[in-house]
């Protein structure tokens, strides 16, 4: 891997960041859809939560390939994260869809944003960078459908 050896604690601190937050948005998803009323953003949701689980196998392919080209003292950098405690409970207090659908725009907004810190480590490698840009669409993709979602008039075109 062609990067700067300054960049790898960064690189595996940054794709230990994705994971976190995908293992976050995966029990999120699971927990919104155990709710009973969230009627046309069941489906939604369930891509949501599939996805969430695709992109964390994604994540661990090229965090273990990262993980090839650095020592044992960069992987100790790498910590995991648990900041998903005040999010669940925000998430059982919702009981409106639009409302849901809110606060999933939220949390795929910040995912997207944590993607960005990645693409510069990828600059060389296309299949890599390809697989993240991807990962950026599709999250793009569940924000463009939350915010449709938000309001009440458009849920009922969702369902359909």
């Amino acid at each position: 891997m062609r990067t700067y050896e300054g960049d790898k604690p960064e690189l595996a601190r940054s794709i230990r960041l994705l994971w976190d937050q995908q293992c976050i948005r995966e029990s999120l998803y699971l927990k919104a859809l155990r709710k009973d009323r969230i009627g046309a953003l069941r489906r939604v949701l369930s891509q949501g939560y599939f996805s969430a689980m695709l992109f964390k196998r994604e994540l661990k392919t090229i965090y273990d390939y990262a993980k090839c080209f650095m020592s044992d003292t960069d992987l100790d950098l790498v910590c995991k994260e648990q900041g998903d405690q005040a999010q669940i409970i925000i998430l059982t207090d919702l009981e409106e869809e639009r409302h849901i659908a809110g606060f999933f725009r939220g949390l795929e907004e910040s995912v997207l944003e944590s993607y960005q810190g990645l693409f510069h480590h990828f600059d060389w490698d296309t299949h890599t960078r390809q697989l993240l840009l991807e990962h950026k669409d599709r999250i793009r993709d569940f924000i463009n459908t939350m915010a449709h979602c938000e309001s009440p008039i458009q849920m009922r075109s969702v369902a359909h």
